[in-house]
């Protein structure tokens, strides 16, 4: 497995948000978190960032271990080598263009030359799409473009694990299924990735397995088809999808 989480607990003063939360991912596959908005979902993934800390359990992902408490900074720099995660809401740098939001992280992080990261910047951004927009400002591009920017921009680090929190969620329903697409394209490919969505597009991930997360706990795991069929949205009610 390229991700274990472990009997993870975590709270906020005396309200719980995580409770023995127990997650396996294998190499080259995708989970999607479902779930109602509070139950956990955003949390657990930030706390497999070392974006949050947590109270009890621990978390293994491609080779580095993240227990309760405060985590080491040397620690997470080597974790956010290996594991790329993309916001809802982009987190671009609003005065640099979208190849040099791309070309970033590999010239302060793995000390590319400024040739060579302009380079990969830019073959991923024709990955996703915006090879006519790579000197292009994020306050030119529509929300759709600007979350390809980010995913481009993750990709940059050759991440071994992505995390997509509800990388959809500001989008209008053109722009969502761009993104689900090139989501699915990374799934073929091989990419492994944990993603946060009320989507059900997502399901077109065939290898997919789906947890639903209520009131902090991993209620029930399945395929796409078991989650999302009629049946299975009728049993589980606090699960909103839309």
């Amino acid at each position: 497995m390229i991700l274990n989480i472990n009997a993870l607990s975590k709270r906020y003063g005396n309200t719980p948000v995580l409770e023995n939360v127990n997650l396996a991912v294998e190499k080259g596959s995708v989970a999607v978190l479902v779930g109602s908005s509070g139950g956990g979902k955003s949390t657990l993934l930030r706390c497999i960032n070392g974006l949050e800390t947590f109270d009890s359990g621990s978390i293994e992902i491609c080779g580095h271990e993240l227990t309760a408490g405060t985590h080491a900074s040397n620690v997470l720099v080597k974790l956010r080598r290996d594991v790329g995660m993309v916001f809802q809401h982009f987190n671009l740098f609003p005065h640099l263009s979208a190849l040099e939001n791309v070309a970033m992280a590999p010239r302060l992080v793995e000390q590319l030359s400024e040739e060579e990261a302009f380079q990969r910047a830019s073959s991923l951004l024709d990955k996703v799409g915006l090879a006519a927009h790579v000197l292009a400002k994020p306050a030119t591009l529509s929300g759709g473009q600007q979350q390809r920017v980010a995913i481009a921009r993750s990709l940059a680090m050759r991440p071994r694990v992505m995390l997509f929190d509800e990388p959809t969620s500001a989008l209008d329903p053109e722009m969502t299924a761009g993104i689900v697409d090139l989501i699915v394209d990374l799934a073929a490919s091989g990419q492994t990735m944990v993603i946060v969505s009320h989507d059900r597009d997502f399901s077109r991930i065939v290898d997919a397995r789906v947890f639903v997360i209520e009131k902090g706990c991993v209620a029930r795991c399945g395929s796409p088809a078991e989650i999302f069929s009629e049946r299975s949205t009728r049993n589980i009610r606090s699960v909103q999808y839309p």
